[in-house]
């Protein structure tokens, strides 16, 4: 699928909004490394965000290994995984990574993700999940001993 991706962390720290780094676009696939494949050393789903090189050429822009959904967007996903990283000492290292990923057509790019309003769409979210009660008691429940 051709989607626009912004990464949400740099270095597994969480960014700030205003420190997002311009959006990647490209064809998001879904691959199996295998065991002998990249640093891993175990088999592994990954995303890959190709982009075009050239006429025919593709190149990897992007990768998250183990993706998973962890929100729905009106516009989109937000994808929780693992990227390989090379900390100080130069070993390889596994860091949490997010990514947004909004789906598109080719052609130009999707208006500006608005996350304040994603924002206030968590914060209503979750005062009506208290308010009735979902985090851990049904509302109205009494205990018997």
């Amino acid at each position: 699928m051709f989607c626009e991706v912004i990464p949400l962390r740099r270095e597994g720290e969480r960014l700030r909004p205003a420190a997002w780094p311009p959006m990647e676009f490209g064809e998001l696939r879904m691959v199996l490394w295998g065991e002998r494949e990249g640093a891993l050393q175990r088999k592994c789903n990954v995303a890959n965000l190709m982009q075009k090189a050239g006429i025919t050429m593709q190149r990897v822009a992007l990768v998250l290994i183990e993706p998973r959904v962890t929100h729905v967007l009106a516009d989109g996903m937000v994808w929780a995984g693992t990227e390989l990283h090379r900390d100080g000492s130069g070993t390889i290292v596994e860091v949490e990574q997010a990514w947004l990923v909004r789906p598109r057509a080719e052609g130009p790019p999707l208006p500006p993700f608005d996350w304040r309003q994603w924002m206030d769409d968590q914060s209503r979210s979750a005062a009506s999940q208290t308010a009735a009660g979902s985090f851990g008691t049904v509302a109205g429940s009494t205990k018997s001993t």
